[in-house]
């Protein structure tokens, strides 16, 4: 699912994870595979993280468009305008991307 590999990059690139068990090293793929396989992440929320990202990564490349930004990513994924305005509508921070360069979550 390329939304899923998606999803491991911002995921990654938004919050460094380390662990240890045992001294032996987990790598941040793996932990993402278990929070994946487990369903402790699941696929709604998986998609609704994606949409957010790739909106606050591409903004700025279509100049701040709004409706650009939404149709780039929706025909990246194969979703319908709809679904990517709706979780861009339900998300408080949305557009924020334009005025703070940081992580949308």
């Amino acid at each position: 699912m390329k939304e899923i590999k998606v999803f491991k990059h911002h995921l990654l690139k938004n919050h460094s994870i380390h662990l240890n068990k045992v001294n032996k090293s987990i790598s941040p793929d793996e932990i993402i595979d278990f929070l994946l396989s487990r369903k402790i992440i699941n696929e709604k929320e998986t998609m609704r993280y994606v949409i957010l990202q790739e909106f606050h990564d591409l903004y700025p490349i279509y100049n701040y468009h709004k409706t650009k930004t939404a149709a780039s990513i929706a025909k990246k994924f194969n979703l319908c305008k709809a679904k990517v305005w709706t979780v861009l509508k339900d998300h408080p921070r949305r557009f924020d991307a334009k005025r703070n360069s940081d992580s949308l979550l």
